[in-house]
């Protein structure tokens, strides 16, 4: 009898165990199913040429999409170029928290987003009208004909790149100018120096997100990324 019994809570466990089994089975497949509808949804969005990639975090799954609210998305996508925006961001690599939505994610809102987003050369040109290269240990070049004393001469500083956060504006810091070897009066390098590192207004990031740090790389600006009730919309 008692055999008996080890034997019915034996099978018991392993019903068990298999409804649990597949319970999670289904749970990740609904994930991955929304997790396309997502990608899709947001390639018209972020105007990629490919899906983006979505994953949907936090478990289970279900239960955040029958309270149509999700705790953590990751979105990476490459050339991002929203509809109407004139230029386009080589990477995105996004983290969106507390994603809410009325419509089952037709639309939705998230609470906070933050991430990086790296801008080639010639595109931070096209957001700050600052024609930048990169020069070496997380600094960029910045050069410009101009005249000293009478003199045509082109003047390069070279400095670090710092966003001001308030203000949303990119400007160089620990600046060194150089002008082809001609020397230069100080009056006339605190001029040029003022004007290589006036601040450019940084305009035109996907989704109104703001950008609240920048480092310098051979292939361009990563930029970090943040905003708040940040909406997706078809």
């Amino acid at each position: 009898m008692a055999r008996a019994r080890r034997g019915g809570a034996v099978l018991l466990l392993a019903g068990l165990v298999v409804l649990l089994v597949l319970a999670v089975v289904a749970d990740r497949a609904a994930q991955q199913v929304a997790e396309s509808r997502a990608a899709t949804q947001l390639q018209a969005q972020l105007g990629t040429a490919e899906e983006p990639e979505v994953d949907i975090q936090g478990f289970p799954f279900l239960t955040q999409a029958r309270q149509q609210s999700l705790s953590s998305v990751r979105v990476v996508a490459d050339g991002v170029r929203p509809p109407g925006s004139t230029t386009t961001v080589q990477h995105v690599d996004l983290k969106l928290r507390d994603v809410s939505s009325r419509d089952n994610f037709a639309t939705s809102t998230a609470e906070q987003v933050s991430g990086t987003a790296t801008l080639d050369y010639p595109t931070v040109k096209t957001l700050t009208g600052q024609s930048l290269r990169y020069a070496r240990d997380d600094k960029v070049e910045v050069s410009a004909p101009t005249t000293v004393m009478g003199v045509p001469v082109t003047a390069v500083v070279v400095g670090r790149p710092v966003v001001d956060e308030a203000e949303q504006t990119l400007s160089l810091t620990e600046p060194q100018l150089s002008v082809d070897g001609v020397s230069v009066p100080d009056s006339a390098a605190g001029a040029l120096l003022d004007s290589a590192v006036k601040p450019a207004p940084v305009t035109g990031v996907p989704f109104g997100l703001k950008l609240n740090s920048v480092s310098a790389q051979p292939q361009g600006l990563v930029a970090g990324l943040t905003g708040t009730d940040v909406a997706f919309r078809p």
